[in-house]
């Protein structure tokens, strides 16, 4: 058995492809998948992060390497190369590690194959922050300013419509 490269990573996902998964002739599957994957990772990134599933702000960039077919064992690797106040800047690799073919007999692999990679950026922690803002909560005796009739611009009941001009 062979070792994975990239003993930094933080978080892992390994699936067998399904035949609900191919979209394509001769049992393809599409990137699609490996973004579902991808998407996993960085939930689970964010997850031990920030305290919440996040959320992605960007992929900075996707390659899909090899194809994926029916019957494949892939394993997905993510870390974080980089922290801001919120955002995490992430890198993700998914490899083939156990193939098959078409008549599902396994295709030795001498070493993984990597298949896709991204580079992403999420935003993780906003429900674990002090300072957040629950909409709908507010301080027992304190009326926000326009509450009265809703809006930020509220006049505050009173009514904006000019008297009408004395008829004659």
């Amino acid at each position: 058995m062979f070792e994975l490269p990239c003993p930094r990573y933080q978080a892992m996902l390994r699936l067998r492809l399904a035949p609900a998964d191919a979209r394509y002739a001769g049992d393809l599957v599409p990137g699609s998948k490996a973004m579902e994957v991808f998407a996993d990772l960085e939930t689970e990134l964010a997850l031990r992060e920030g305290g919440d599933e996040g959320l992605c702000a960007a992929y900075h960039s996707v390659e899909f390497l090899q194809p994926l077919r029916v019957g494949d064992f892939i394993h997905g690797v993510a870390w974080v190369e980089s922290r801001g106040r919120r955002s995490r800047r992430i890198q993700a690799q998914l490899y083939k590690v156990l193939s098959v073919d078409e008549r599902g007999s396994l295709v030795p692999l001498t070493e993984p194959v990597l298949a896709a990679t991204a580079s992403a950026t999420i935003v993780v922690g906003a429900a674990q922050r002090a300072d957040a803002i629950v909409v709908g909560e507010v301080e027992p005796g304190h009326r926000p300013r326009g509450s009265l009739q809703g809006g930020p611009h509220s006049t505050g009941g009173r009514s904006t419509k000019r008297p009408s001009a004395p008829r004659r």
